[in-house]
């Protein structure tokens, strides 16, 4: 082939490389408008890692941290740009980005001059790019470990392509490395590698140093497997033989479930009604082990044939394993699919190949329509919290989680009768459950249902009696029926379970208070500021303890701070002004119930004690 067309070859997969970063682009960017949905919160917002490494970096990497990178990744967003949505899901469309270009870079590579003359092989990146069933990975923000995981991946089969043994192996193995510290799922990535190499017609195999690297590969990622068993075996976490058969079974039963979703992209639920076998001799699982079989048996066969092909085939079900041999608390998740969708467009360019000429040309160009559309259609679904979980009910209506999850929407967004009602439907489907029960418990304390609060508080702390949260509920509870020695019980139970709790300390300290024992309410609420010295709700507890407690100077120092952290605190701004009437300062005491007024006019404690400002003034 003649230099220019090498370089019109080249032109033309770039424009394709380049048309489907646009095109993901396009597609995914309603997205940035996103709020955070679902483990969103509890992995970001509240994430004690994230919130320590944002301040210290070095701190998501201590051993034995899970996801090191990925933790490092998000704590540098939050420190950048903290909590803004927006900025989380660009990061995480970014990342996509790239594995695109990766991807295309890749395919190019492997195939070199005899993938020159494929018009097919150029429309893998796109049809990579706008799979449906990558949205959940893209669109969902706790699933950037995926893109980061895929990313290093993506550089490790890359680095699998360089001429030199020795080089090829080492930067395949520290992309590896880099890969398993954002995600668990890459432990696997050695087989990939040695997979890939297999497969590639084009590797070296005229010396030691391949087979030796294989070795090496081996090793490590035996010891990697090894390692991670003992960790889930010194927890305590492993399952007994019958149930991790049957764990397998049902990955090997969701592995055939996927191939389907790779075919045909529709239904796309973000949790669904998924269950372990009943048995080990259900027959169903066992004929999907069959056609696991069958699978690495074709993919193995084909790689002297089509070795792209076979490495695309084996690597959807190498992919799979890492879930055959550990519990699993979300059977079928979609985001575990994201690389397989590239491994679907590598199959897909492939066998379009064998279709007659006219065909050929139109089939790449009608599947990447599909998929577009049927992308089109599942990114708004992201796009909020509510519709997400409605989206999810209609598909999976038995998933008590699902109910829950739409409930905790639905009460963020200020609808509490529907969310009761979701919250009510996910207890019926598994009462057993106490978070669900804790969940529908707070909800009625919140609505003021007393009865029905109690009812299902109660129920969640037989359920599990060790969990603090449920503990202060009922403390809080108990103080909106006015019985603060009930709920100051409650408060030191859950003390008792986490001493570190923050809430709990400050909870007793308003039941104490309630019961006019101000000196034990400031050494709670003192604890608790310990804990959480930026907290200005804490603060202006505090404040209101000194001045019950006749300490007028003190009290204004923690009122000050309080205003310092939230300016808009105005029940802080009107007791600093009691403050300093007690200290005798006439003025400033004046000045900061005219604050009052001006942001909270309805505000008669303000105005009476204004008015009496002025009466001493002129008497």
């Amino acid at each position: 082939m003649s230099d220019l067309e090498h370089r019109r070859r080249r032109l033309t997969s770039s424009a394709f490389a380049l048309a489907a970063v646009l095109a993901a682009l396009v597609l995914y960017a309603p997205v940035i408008s996103a709020p955070f949905v679902f483990d969103d919160y509890s992995g970001i917002l509240t994430n004690d890692r994230v919130e320590q490494a944002a301040l210290r970096p070095w701190t998501a990497f201590r051993i034995p941290s899970e996801r090191p990178l990925t933790v490092w990744l998000l704590a540098l967003e939050r420190r950048c740009f903290g909590l803004r949505p927006a900025f989380y899901h660009a990061a995480s469309l970014i990342l996509h980005l790239l594995n695109i270009l990766l991807a295309a870079a890749w395919v190019r590579r492997w195939t070199g001059s005899n993938g020159a003359g494929d018009r097919v092989l150029p429309w893998v990146p796109l049809l990579f790019a706008i799979h449906p069933l990558a949205s959940e990975a893209v669109a969902y923000v706790w699933s950037c470990s995926t893109l980061l995981e895929s990313l290093f991946v993506l550089l490790a089969l890359l680095a699998l392509q360089e001429r030199r043994p020795i080089w090829r192996w080492t930067l395949a193995g520290v992309a590896a490395g880099f890969a398993l510290l954002a995600k668990e799922d890459a432990l696997i990535l050695p087989l990939v590698l040695i997979w890939a190499d297999f497969c590639d017609r084009r590797s070296s195999k005229g010396g030691p140093a391949p087979s030796i690297a294989r070795t090496v590969m081996m090793a490590a990622v035996a010891a990697f497997a090894a390692l991670w068993l003992l960790r889930w075996a010194l927890a305590g976490l492993l399952p007994e033989a019958e149930r991790f058969l049957r764990g397998a079974l049902t990955q090997a039963r969701v592995l055939i479930a996927n191939f389907e979703l790779l075919l045909w992209p529709i239904n796309l639920c973000a949790d669904r009604a998924e269950n372990l076998v009943a048995g080990s001799a259900d027959p169903w699982a066992w004929l999907a082990v069959l056609l696991t079989a069958a699978l690495a048996t074709a993919a193995w066969r084909l790689r002297r044939q089509d070795g792209l092909a076979a490495f695309a085939l084996g690597w959807i079900v190498l992919q799979a394993l890492p879930y055959f041999a550990v519990p699993l608390a979300e059977i079928r998740v979609e985001r575990r699919l994201y690389l397989s969708t590239l491994a679907f467009a590598l199959l897909a360019a492939r066998s379009i190949r064998l279709l007659p000429g006219r065909l050929r040309h139109v089939a790449p160009a009608a599947v990447g329509v599909l998929m577009a559309v049927l992308l089109q259609h599942r990114v708004p679904v992201w796009t909020n919290e509510v519709r997400l979980w409605q989206d999810t009910i209609r598909k999976a209506p038995s998933k008590p989680r699902a109910w829950n999850n739409l409930g905790v929407a639905l009460q963020r967004s200020g609808r509490m009768l529907p969310a009761r009602r979701a919250f009510e439907q996910a207890v019926r489907l598994h009462p057993q459950h106490e978070m669900l029960r804790f969940n529908l418990g707070k909800l009625c304390r919140q609505l003021g249902d007393w009865e029905c609060a109690r009812r299902e508080l109660v129920a969640a702390q037989r359920l599990y009696a060790l969990r603090a949260t449920t503990q202060e509920e009922l403390g809080l509870l108990d103080l909106d029926q006015g019985r603060a020695q009930q709920a100051e019980s409650h408060f030191r139970a859950a003390i008792e379970l986490a001493p570190a709790e923050r809430a709990a300390w400050q909870n007793l300290g308003l039941s104490l208070a309630r019961r006019g024992r101000w000196e034990e309410a400031l050494e709670s609420f003192e604890r608790a500021s310990e804990i959480d010295p930026e907290s200005a709700e804490l603060c202006l507890n505090l404040g209101v303890a000194l001045l019950a407690l006749q300490r007028p100077a003190a009290a204004k120092a923690q009122l000050e701070k309080a205003l310092r952290i939230r300016p808009d605190l105005v029940d802080a701004r009107f007791l600093l002004g009691q403050a300093a009437q007690r200290l005798g300062d006439r003025e400033g005491a004046r000045r900061a119930y005219l604050e009052v007024l001006a942001v909270a006019p309805a505000r008669d404690d303000a105005r009476t004690a204004l008015e009496s400002l002025g009466r001493q003034k002129g008497g």
